[in-house]
């Protein structure tokens, strides 16, 4: 596997994404126009096979496509994507910089876009395994997620979507590869360290444990407290 020259990216309608992402086996979908990220039909069906050119060309032909949505998991080569939400430039970097202490040149290899809120999604395929649902891998100290999978069932909007289909009203980018070309494929022991780095980032851990330190210190002081007051009330207690 080698690394990503990471050449600008052509320019294409939307229809021409479209074909790219269906060409290297991605199961896509249509993503309305209303900034809501929500599919413009129902797509249980694609969940488990790839789009006819008939579909798509209603979707993303004409003068008003639709947005690009790719699903994940089985039906899509064992897509897999990787999403850092709040937080997201220290969250990523960090989780870079670990990875690639842990397997010089993973992060290299791996394909990663830009979300208009400012995220990254990191993109991958392991068809060695079974990839599991949406999981939520690391959250930050006040609960909200930090980092998550898009498994199995899930999808996320895919770069080269009109910039009408998110909130912000931007588009989303091809930042270090372009997952409709370069989409790479890892083991599951790369795929598993790429989880337990992403778990160890969750920040409830350490504010759960800051939390127990501050409760042991303040009980430790109201215990030395209580037992001050009843060995001046009682003199039995004195020495026990």
């Amino acid at each position: 596997m080698t690394s990503i020259a990471n050449p600008p990216p052509a320019i294409n309608t939307v229809a021409d994404r479209a074909e790219q992402y269906h060409a290297v086996g991605i199961s896509i979908i249509p993503v309305r126009r209303d900034r809501s990220k929500r599919p413009a039909i129902a797509w249980t069906a694609h969940q488990s096979r790839l789009s006819t050119d008939a579909e798509r060309a209603a979707w993303f032909g004409g003068a008003s496509p639709y947005g690009i949505a790719a699903i994940c998991g089985t039906v899509s080569g064992g897509l897999e994507v990787i999403d850092y939400d709040h937080d997201a430039d220290a969250t990523y970097a960090e989780f870079a910089r670990m990875v690639e202490a842990a397997a010089p040149g993973l992060m290299t290899v791996l394909v990663t876009s830009r979300t208009p809120s400012g995220g990254y999604h990191l993109w991958y395929r392991c068809p060695e395994t079974t990839i599991a649902g949406n999981r939520k891998l690391a959250r930050m100290a006040t609960g909200e997620t930090l980092i998550e999978t898009r498994g199995e069932g899930g999808y996320v909007v895919a770069p080269g979507s009109p910039s009408c289909c998110h909130p912000t009203g931007r588009p989303y980018e091809v930042w270090r590869g372009d997952p409709a070309i370069d989409m790479p494929e890892i083991t599951i022991a790369e795929r598993e360290l790429l989880h337990r780095v992403a778990r160890s980032l969750d920040r409830r851990s350490t504010a759960t444990a800051s939390k127990r330190m501050t409760a042991t210190a303040t009980g430790g002081d109201l215990m030395t407290r209580a037992r001050t007051y009843m060995q001046r009330c009682d003199p039995a207690v004195q020495g026990s």
